[in-house]
């Protein structure tokens, strides 16, 4: 699993094992946190008035942790144009061709680039 880089530099050596504990428990070890995806939104628990509901491609990056031990983790994905997270991952689950992301507002797919 792969750390925010702010998070690496700025934080406690247990400040990021607290979170890498806690993207454990959410089960984001399942991520190949060296590969590029595409977060696809699938459905969303709260209306977002700026964004569509489901079905469009959010963002295309490399996916970092962050978050805090107490509140819990999300996902951040980055490339050099453009930024995106989600927010607080609450279930990972993955698939043959896809991972499942349900977070406390939406649901997205993660596809990885071949």
């Amino acid at each position: 699993m792969k750390l925010h880089p702010r998070i690496e530099t700025e934080q406690t050596v247990e400040f990021q094992q607290a979170i890498l504990s806690k993207a454990k428990e959410t089960k984001l070890n399942k991520i190949d946190f060296k590969k590029r995806y595409d977060v696809v939104k699938q459905k969303a628990k709260h209306k977002n008035k700026y964004l569509a509901d489901s079905g469009h491609v959010i963002s295309r990056g490399n996916p970092y942790i962050i978050g805090n031990p107490e509140d819990g983790v999300a996902l951040y994905f980055y490339t050099t144009s453009e930024w995106f997270h989600t927010s607080y991952i609450q279930k990972c689950t993955k698939y043959k061709n896809y991972i499942r992301i349900e977070t406390l507002n939406s649901v997205y797919k993660l596809y990885p680039w071949k």
